[in-house]
């Protein structure tokens, strides 16, 4: 097993799976063969690997303390895996069934058409059983256009009781919210800033969320091949990103966010306020531009070590043409030349050809919905972009690196 270098706890083994084929494959054998791109089938009587129908034999292992994830296409690698483990004797692992659950998020695969999905609709079941929601009515949005937080009275002593239930209700929605309803992210950022410092108004908007997912608790992520529209391909990686101005008060920071999509649905995104005080719209959008510039590098990276190499420079779509203009050229001018010392990273980024700045109408802006509260119009048509769009067709064989998987306990 090879251990990912951009993510220490992956590890991968690909072998080759034809007789007389190379002894051993890299990545560079993978794409200069695209041997992921098309995965055609090996006659029985030429594998080398009997239950392994591809030509590559495929076993991706993701550690997480006592739960290990399995994902492969061949069981003789796996019961070699298996075989050295009890040979070493320091760690035994017992297989639990099909990966279909992990860290309690359920995941669906369709064999047929390779589309994985995933939610967290049992988890959020508890939720609302815990807070007495479960009869709950559905809420349409999380959070209404027209709350401010910020005008909220915040009294100079804190109720313990309520923060004790704040953060506490916050924490679990925190965990839906980074794992499969990125649609909440603006609002556990913006309710994340009352931590320390939460009202009874605080927890009655905290509590709307959960009217919120209550009637979106069945919505999944969406990944497959299959649904790929131009201008973006198979396995290729594009992303959104946006930010607002100045929106935070009183530190009038701004609030940023990106959203990173490979095989039609998002699989990264991020809501959060910026670190420093932006003096413009454009300094804004550059500052988000580098931050989401940092996760494409790693999920490039990433790509490229579990075999999908990033053959053109991944696209970030922005609407703001003076920050693509400074990404591609850093024409500094006297309102613009404080900027040379904080940004000049999505530059290099692009002179590597890592990255590519794409503009985009502002209707189109996808990461708009991490920016702001909006209203329940614009929401329904971003998130169907986020969640994947359904299309008909079959997913490409390469999806099928990882048709099955198991599911693995660990004791030291």
């Amino acid at each position: 097993m090879t251990q990912c270098k951009a993510d220490e706890c992956v590890f991968v083994r690909f072998e080759n799976n034809i007789i007389d084929g190379p002894s051993t494959l890299s990545n560079e054998d993978l794409l200069k063969h695209g041997h992921f791109l098309s995965m055609e089938t090996v006659p029985e009587s030429k594998r080398i690997y009997k239950t392994c129908q591809y030509s590559v034999a495929a076993l991706i292992i993701a550690v997480y303390v006592d739960n290990n994830a399995c994902r492969y296409n061949c069981i003789e690698l796996v019961e070699e895996f298996e075989a050295a483990l009890e040979k070493d004797g320091r760690i035994k692992m017992l297989r639990e069934g099909k990966l279909e659950w992990l860290l309690g998020v359920r995941y669906y695969f369709d064999e047929v058409t390779g589309e994985v999905s995933c939610n967290q609709e049992s988890m959020i079941d508890n939720i609302l059983k815990e807070w007495g929601y479960t009869d709950c009515n559905p809420a349409e949005l999380p959070l209404s256009p027209s709350v401010d937080l910020e005008s909220l009275p915040i009294p100079e002593k804190p109720n313990e009781a309520i923060i004790t239930a704040y953060s506490s209700l916050i924490g679990a929605l925190i965990y839906v919210a980074i794992n499969t309803v990125p649609q909440i992210s603006y609002v556990m950022s913006a309710l994340t800033r009352y931590m320390t410092r939460a009202t009874q108004a605080h927890l009655t908007y905290a509590k709307h969320v959960l009217r919120y997912l209550k009637g979106n608790k069945h919505r999944r992520i969406k990944w497959c091949a299959a649904n790929c529209r131009d201008p973006h391909k198979r396995h290729e990686i594009w992303s959104h990103v946006d930010s607002s101005y100045a929106d935070a008060k009183p530190s009038r920071k701004s609030t940023m966010a990106y959203c990173l999509f490979v095989n039609n649905a998002v699989f990264s995104w991020k809501s959060c306020l910026s670190s420093i005080v932006a003096t413009s719209t454009c300094e804004a959008e550059l500052m988000a531009y580098c931050s989401c510039a940092c996760e494409v590098l790693y999920a490039r990276k990433l790509a490229a070590e579990l075999g999908f190499c990033q053959l053109t420079p991944t696209r970030i779509y922005e609407d703001n043409e003076g920050a693509i203009v400074l990404v591609k050229n850093m024409h500094l001018r006297n309102r613009s030349k404080h900027i040379t010392l904080r940004f000049p990273f999505a530059k290099t980024l692009y002179d590597l050809g890592q990255i590519k700045p794409v503009s985009v109408p502002s209707k189109d802006q996808h990461a708009d919905i991490g920016t702001k509260a909006v209203g329940a119009q614009i929401l329904n048509h971003h998130l169907p972009v986020w969640l994947g769009r359904s299309y008909k067709g079959t997913c490409g064989l390469w999806e099928r690196v990882g048709s099955m998987g198991t599911m693995w306990a660990r004791w030291n």
